[in-house]
C-alpha cells in the first residue's frame, strides 16, 4: 500500500501521495516512532512535519531503489540520500538530515539497524546567520492606531491577537490556542503551555493587551461554547484550528503597505524581543519572556539594537594608515 504525506490513496497495500510513495508497513513504523517522540519530549506541529517529511523522503528513496527493509540499509544509502535530496536551502537540508539521524539512532537502540549506522549522516553543518527583521517604528504605530480604532468583530479579534504578539511576544500557535482560563484579570497575567517548547509560562499582561482582549470578548466574540479566547466568526463557532487566522491578522493591516517585506506573524515576536533589548532588559530576562531554555537564542536580536551597537564601534584615531604615494 502506498502513502503520501499530504493526500492519501490506498492501492493494494501501498500508499500513494503527490510527493512520497511509502508502504503501509513503513507508515506503521513512522507512527510508532512519532508516538515515541511525543512521549519522550514535546513535539511542536512544525517539528512533527519536518520529521514526517524527512522519514517519508528516505522511505520513498528506499522504495525507488529496491531496498526492501530497514535492516538492508547501508551507510552508502544514507550518504546517497543526503547528497541527492532536493531542498530549497541549506537550512532545510540540515533539518531533514538531523531528524533522519535521530530516527536511525532510535532504530539502532531498538536493534533494527547497526549502532554505527547513524554515523553515516553528518551531524554538523555550516553556520547559517540571517539578518533579523523587525517592524519599523511606523509599522508599530500603525498597529497601535488600528487597535485603538477597531470596531468590527474581526478588527477587534485582529487587534487582540496583534497586541499579544507585539506587547508580550506570544507565538501565533499559543495565541489561537489561548484558553479563557489562562487569563487572570485579578493578577493581570496570562499563562499557557508553549506549543513549541512544552514549557509552562506565566507572563504579566500589559494594560493595552488586557483592554484589547476585554473589548474582543465583550464586543466582538461570537457566543460560543469553545474554551479558547479566539473563535471562528462563521458557523460553526469553534476554536481556531490553525495559525492562518493569526497570520491573516497582520496581513490585513499591511495589505496596502508597499514597504512590507514580511509575511508571517512571527515578526511581532522578533519586534518584542528587539524592543526589550533596546530598553535595557537583560538577556536572561528576554529569554525567559520568550520561553527559551537558553540565553543563546537571544543573540540574533543583538543586531537590531543600532544605538548600543554604535557605542561598541572603535574609532580610527591613532591607527591611521597611509600607503605609497601618501594615500
Amino acid at each position: 500500500m502506498f502513502f503520501h504525506a499530504y493526500s492519501i490513496l490506498w492501492m493494494g497495500g501501498v500508499i500513494v501521495s503527490d510527493k512520497y510513495t511509502i508502504t503501509e508497513q513503513q507508515n506503521t513504523i513512522y507512527e510508532q516512532y512519532i508516538a515515541f517522540r511525543k512521549r519522550a519530549s514535546s513535539c511542536a506541529p512544525s517539528t512533527e512535519r519536518t520529521i514526517r517529511a524527512a522519514i517519508f523522503s528516505f522511505f520513498s528513496y528506499m522504495n525507488a531503489n529496491g531496498i526492501d527493509a530497514l535492516s538492508d540499509v547501508r551507510a552508502e544509502y544514507l550518504h546517497d540520500w543526503h547528497i541527492s535530496s532536493e531542498h530549497s536551502s541549506s537550512r532545510a537540508r540540515n533539518l531533514y538530515t538531523s531528524q533522519l539521524r535521530i530516527f536511525f539512532e532510535y532504530l539502532s537502540e531498538k536493534g533494527f539497524v547497526p549502532i554505527s549506522l547513524p554515523l553515516a549522516l553528518p551531524c554538523q553543518h555550516a553556520p547559517n546567520e540571517t539578518v533579523v527583521k523587525v517592524l519599523s517604528r511606523e509599522q508599530v504605530e500603525a498597529i497601535e492606531t488600528y487597535a485603538r480604532h477597531a470596531k468590527s468583530p474581526m478588527q477587534l479579534r485582529d487587534s487582540a491577537m496583534l497586541m499579544l504578539g507585539l506587547k508580550m511576544g506570544m507565538r501565533g500557535a499559543d495565541i489561537y490556542g489561548l484558553k479563557l482560563s489562562g487569563i487572570s484579570w485579578r493578577k493581570q497575567t496570562i499563562s499557557f503551555i508553549q506549543q513549541k517548547t512544552g514549557v509552562y509560562i506565566e507572563l504579566p499582561m500589559p494594560v493595552v493587551v488586557g483592554n484589547s482582549i476585554y473589548r474582543y470578548i465583550t464586543e466582538g466574540r461570537p457566543a460560543s461554547t469553545a474554551d479558547t479566547v479566539f473563535v471562528n466568526h462563521v458557523l460553526p463557532d469553534n476554536s481556531l484550528r490553525g495559525s492562518t487566522s493569526v497570520r491573516s491578522a497582520i496581513q490585513r493591516i499591511f495589505r496596502d503597505d508597499a514597504e512590507r517585506d514580511f509575511t508571517g506573524f512571527h515578526i511581532t515576536l522578533r519586534t518584542f524581543a528587539s524592543q526589550m533589548l533596546c530598553s535595557g532588559s537583560t538577556v536572561p530576562l528576554i529569554a525567559a519572556a520568550l520561553g527559551h531554555a537558553g540565553a543563546e537564542s537571544v543573540a540574533p536580536y543583538l543586531s537590531t539594537d543600532d544605538e548600543n551597537l554604535r557605542r561598541c564601534a572603535i574609532g580610527c584615531c591613532g591607527i591611521e594608515y597611509s600607503g605609497r604615494y601618501g594615500l
